[in-house]
């Protein structure tokens, strides 16, 4: 005996149960005619063969996007995401945030406090189509709270003295930076610096000393 047709491949092409692989010609068609043809010892008229078509669905294709960043506990819209030859879509996380549109490729998450007390999401988007395997890519969202910041009271010191600052809060930050007035800060890159007031401070009675902080995140 002997198996043909299509564009692709059979893994023993003489044996009567073969494995067939399409070729491209094939998936871009939707099909394949193939064709067995069976051969006799004897002297017997031919041909003896029969043939089917194989009938070949395009598997559904999947993007998540890139890895990206997001900063507080926000909508996050998913850029960047694309999907082919599917039947429907669904998006999963490994986190316990709500979505929004969660079966399109314009779907958005929106972290819960447990996500960003993780500090990282993993969302998948699955692709089905009947007759086909189910077709995944995910994306990782790393999670940064906006940084928090408040500065001590207005206070009172003599000319001929320092400060040290001391402000009363600043959290979830990567670097940050003092400035202000037209003194010197010891390190203006510690949250804790002494200031060493300059003559325009002390001529004027007093300095703003203003706290920066930066996230290493896109936060605003």
């Amino acid at each position: 005996l002997m198996w043909n047709g299509g564009d692709g491949q059979f893994d023993d092409n003489e044996q009567l149960e073969s494995l067939y692989t399409p070729g491209s010609g094939d998936i871009a068609a939707g099909h394949a005619t193939l064709t067995l043809e069976l051969f006799s010892d004897a002297s017997c008229p031919g041909p003896y063969q029969d043939s089917f078509t194989l009938n070949i669905v395009q598997k559904p294709t999947v993007n998540a996007g890139p890895d990206t960043t997001l900063c507080e506990q926000v909508p996050h819209v998913i850029p960047a995401t694309t999907a082919t030859a599917y039947d429907s879509l669904i998006w999963k996380s490994n986190g316990t945030g709500s979505w929004s549109d969660q079966h399109s490729t314009e779907a958005s998450y929106t972290p819960s406090a447990d996500d960003m007390e993780t500090g990282q999401v993993t969302l998948t988007l699955e692709a089905y189509k009947e007759n086909c395997s189910m077709v995944a890519d995910e994306r990782i969202v790393t999670l940064f709270r906006a940084p928090q910041v408040q500065t001590e009271a207005d206070t009172l010191i003599c000319s001929d003295e320092t400060y040290l600052t001391n402000p009363a809060q600043a959290d979830y930050y990567s670097s940050l930076m003092w400035n202000g007035g037209d003194g010197q800060f010891d390190d203006n890159e510690q949250l804790e610096s002494l200031y060493t007031p300059g003559s325009g401070d002390i001529a004027a009675g007093h300095a703003t000393l203003t706290l920066e902080l930066f996230s290493d995140a896109s936060c605003p």
